[in-house]
């Protein structure tokens, strides 16, 4: 089936892909990429864009919740630049910040560990809906879903 072909609202062809070959390989970093409300005296996070994953030798994955903050998506790092780019010359200064997140809660406790699958929900026509995943890595789990209090993503754990 062509990518075309894979109606709104589901995770293409190739972001599966792109899923299924950091299954089984070690979290080795995660960085977010930061909205920020430059319009305040002192910049404050307005909200999670995107989430790179830094899964060693599988390479890195970027999820994004994207401008519009209508579905998670994979992009690469040329799109995330791209908007940075593109925001910076609408406001006059940058608006996207890079922040480390390796030992913050809840990410501290992944590094270094296996990513053993990446958990998506079937819509009732067979394709994997693209408003949220899991990170399953066994005892654990992290769920990047949208936030639809204020835009962006959402991180939360597992409910055990």
């Amino acid at each position: 089936m062509a990518e075309q072909e894979i109606p709104d609202g589901h995770f293409t062809l190739s972001e599966l892909e792109i899923f299924r070959q950091v299954e089984n390989a070690t979290l080795e970093g995660v960085d977010y990429y930061i909205w920020l409300d430059t319009e305040a005296e002192q910049p404050v996070w307005r909200f999670l864009l995107a989430i790179e994953l830094r899964m060693g030798e599988a390479g890195s994955v970027i999820v994004s919740a994207g401008e519009d903050t209508d579905a998670v998506r994979v992009v690469q790092q040329e799109e995330l630049l791209k908007t940075a780019a593109a925001l910076y010359k609408i406001h006059g200064k940058p608006v996207i910040q890079r922040a480390s997140r390796d030992h913050h809660i809840p990410w501290n406790r992944q590094i270094n560990s296996t990513l053993q699958a990446v958990r998506l929900s079937k819509s009732e026509e067979g394709y994997y809906l693209n408003d949220a995943l899991m990170l399953d890595f066994g005892d654990t789990g992290l769920i990047i879903a949208l936030n639809q209090d204020g835009g962006g993503l959402l991180i939360r754990e597992r409910e055990n």
